[in-house]
């Protein structure tokens, strides 16, 4: 189940990319074109606004301008997410941390706002 899940999300993300980003017209074909459409769907659902993963993305986005650390030197994992709340813990070059974050969709990009946050040295 778990690996027909990332191959549906990894086939999401390449005509996602394919059809919308890069712009290639679908004509005539109704059966890919909803293809395309449930594609996108998947990945929005997935990895769009409000998601867990986008829960990741703002707390790396948040600890990377407040302590000058490259975004591809933080991981951040979802360590619970109940409804409007979610926790997550991220480390970075010698620190932890934990933050707790609502959704907010008209808050920004992620539609996560992150409330408070504590980091301790390693």
């Amino acid at each position: 189940m778990k690996s027909t899940s990332i191959k549906l999300i990894t086939l999401s993300a390449v005509l996602v990319a394919t059809a919308v980003h890069a712009q290639i017209p679908v004509t005539g074909d109704t059966h890919l074109a909803k293809t395309i459409e449930q594609a996108q769907a998947m990945y929005e659902k997935a990895f769009g606004s409000g998601t867990e993963y986008a829960a990741t993305l703002a707390s790396a986005e948040l600890l990377k301008t407040l302590y000058d650390v490259p975004a591809e030197r933080i991981a951040a994992k979802v360590v619970q997410s109940q409804g409007k709340s979610a926790t997550v813990k991220a480390t970075m070059p010698a620190r932890e941390c934990d933050l707790s974050l609502m959704k907010n969709a008209d808050a920004n990009k992620y539609g996560w706002v992150v409330q408070t946050h504590s980091c301790r040295g390693l």
